[in-house]
């Protein structure tokens, strides 16, 4: 599935809720706004990028980073950080700096659609691809 697929499917409403869980209330608006325009472009042909993201899951200590497979995806005291790899190679990639035209094509892993909602994959995909402002 494509992240276009999700959040065609998706509202901001629902969105949203996530975002204020996860990532507080600040740019809400800004958030609000790249949903929609990304909603806008989903409506448009899209292609698999050659990128499948995935979320991994951890618990932040003082001196560790502890990565756990089984949660709740809603827990606010967890961390989420999105990557991305490509077929066949063993490189885990930042979508920091992906263009919302590329982040629309991206795939979105089997297991990563097995344990989290589409609210929550967008969600952590916009905090991510948001890391150095909303401009793209």
């Amino acid at each position: 599935m494509l992240i276009s697929d999700i959040i065609r499917n998706c509202t901001f409403e629902l969105v949203n809720q996530k975002i204020l869980l996860h990532y507080g209330e600040k740019e809400i608006e800004d958030y609000r706004k790249l949903f929609l325009l990304l909603k806008e472009k989903s409506a448009l042909p899209q292609t698999k990028g050659d990128l499948t993201i995935f979320i991994e899951t951890s618990i932040e200590t003082d001196d560790d980073s502890i990565y756990v497979s089984d949660f709740d995806e809603n827990d606010p005291t967890l961390h989420f950080d999105v990557c991305g790899h490509r077929e066949g190679e063993d490189i885990v990639y930042s979508i920091t700096s992906s263009g919302y035209d590329e982040f629309l094509t991206y795939a979105v892993d089997e297991e990563t659609l097995a344990k989290f909602s589409s609210e929550n994959i967008l969600a952590h995909c916009l905090y991510e691809i948001t890391t150095y402002g909303f401009e793209k």
